[in-house]
C-alpha cells in the first residue's frame, strides 16, 4: 500500500495539539504532484493538452474573478467617498447658512424683542400673559 492511501491529511503531530506537521504536509503535497506527474506520463498527448488547457482556463478565470472583485470593491469605495463628500458639503452649507446669515439676523431680532419686553411693549410677552 502506497502512502498516503486516502486523500486526507495523513498526520497530525500529537504534541502540537492539532497543528499539522510541516514535514509531513510537504511530503503529502510532493506525493500528490508525483502521482499527477506519473498519470500525465501515461496518458495520450491529446489528453495532456486538454488538461493543460483546462488548467490554464481555470487559472485565467480565477485571475479574472479576482481582478473584477478588486476593481468593483475600489469603485464601491470611491462611490461611498463621493456620497460622503456630498453629505458633508450639504451639512457644511447648512451650518454656514445658520452661522453667517440666520444667526446675525436672529441676534438683532432677539435683542429688539428683549429690549421691547423689558420696557413692557412686546406683543409676544403680552400674548403669553
Amino acid at each position: 500500500m502506497k502512502w498516503p492511501h486516502v486523500f486526507a491529511f495523513p498526520y497530525t503531530h500529537p504534541v502540537i495539539s492539532g497543528y499539522p506537521n510541516k514535514f509531513f504536509f510537504s511530503m503529502y503535497v510532493s506525493h500528490l504532484f508525483q502521482r499527477l506527474r506519473n498519470w500525465m506520463q501515461r496518458v495520450r498527448m491529446s489528453t495532456r493538452l486538454a488538461v493543460y488547457f483546462a488548467v490554464c482556463f481555470l487559472l485565467a478565470g480565477l485571475a479574472t474573478i479576482i481582478v473584477v472583485n478588486m476593481v468593483m470593491r475600489q469603485q464601491a469605495l470611491d462611490e461611498a467617498r463621493d456620497k460622503a463628500r456630498i453629505i458633508l458639503d450639504h451639512n457644511l452649507a447648512i451650518h454656514t447658512y445658520f452661522t453667517h446669515q440666520l444667526k446675525p439676523h436672529y441676534k438683532t431680532q432677539f435683542s429688539l424683542v428683549c429690549k421691547n419686553s423689558i420696557l413692557g411693549q412686546s406683543s409676544i410677552v403680552r400674548s403669553r400673559r
